[in-house]
């Protein structure tokens, strides 16, 4: 089951997760933003006849009060846009009053509970749709999921340096549709050649895609050489070689 704080998040990787998981949920395609004032707007899906907003509060270690205040500002700047729909994606983890409370405040934007996403809704929707974890690996490059599987999988004394070093590297990783590609490469082939000039990040997304499979129960192997590959191929049922 997902655990996420998504204290790795920026606001900005927030909101992206959080469009992902509105267009799912909601059957229609919600469209991010990049930094800046967004005049009351997050995320957003228009049609000819409506309009869903979505703002997203990524207020970890706030109150509620804070969130509640920060929510009632948003009110003047989104009657403007008149919508059909009012959303929510906080990363507090709220109770049932909680929720109760804010669409109470936010009623005039069309606001009910139901679409109050916080910390655990976030998480349980994660659960039940895995596939869009693929596309938001900072959810886990850096969390305690990915370094328990360092630490309690038997592998090589490099294999573990190795792993540590990507771990600190992915914290500037921005993420791309080629990983996309590569992953999928791989799922179908079982294996993935990735070329190109140099400085363009192979060994980078070659890493990350390691990591992925870390994440799923794999164990990593760092190869020196085939050698390594055919010395130590049948040791584990889930191998991932680097």
């Amino acid at each position: 089951m997902a655990n996420y704080d998504f204290a790795d998040l920026s606001p900005f990787d927030f909101e992206q997760l959080a469009a992902e998981i509105a267009s799912k949920n909601y059957s229609r395609k919600f469209e991010g933003f990049t930094s800046g004032r967004d005049g009351g707007i997050d995320i957003r899906s228009t049609t000819n006849t409506d309009i869903y907003i979505g703002q997203c509060k990524h207020y970890l270690k706030s109150s509620f009060s804070s969130l509640r205040t920060a929510l009632k500002k948003e009110i003047d700047k989104a009657k403007k846009l008149n919508p059909t729909k009012y959303i929510v994606f906080t990363s507090q983890a709220l109770t049932p009053g909680n929720k109760d409370t804010l669409a109470s405040d936010l009623s005039k934007l069309n606001l009910i509970s139901e679409d109050i996403w916080d910390k655990t809704q976030i998480n349980n929707y994660l659960t039940e749709n895995p596939e869009i974890e693929k596309h938001h690996l900072k959810l886990f490059l850096n969390s305690t999921t990915v370094l328990d599987h360092i630490v309690h999988k038997e592998q090589y004394e490099r294999s573990n340096l190795y792993l540590e070093d990507i771990i600190r590297k992915s914290k500037m990783w921005v993420p791309n549709s080629q990983f996309d590609k590569a992953l999928k490469h791989i799922e179908e082939n079982n294996f993935c050649l990735i070329s190109g000039v140099p400085g363009i990040g192979k060994t980078t997304m070659a890493e990350l895609l390691c990591l992925y499979y870390i994440k799923n129960d794999y164990h990593f192997i760092k190869m020196n050489s085939l050698k390594d590959f055919f010395s130590i191929r049948d040791i584990h049922d889930k191998q991932v070689f680097f």
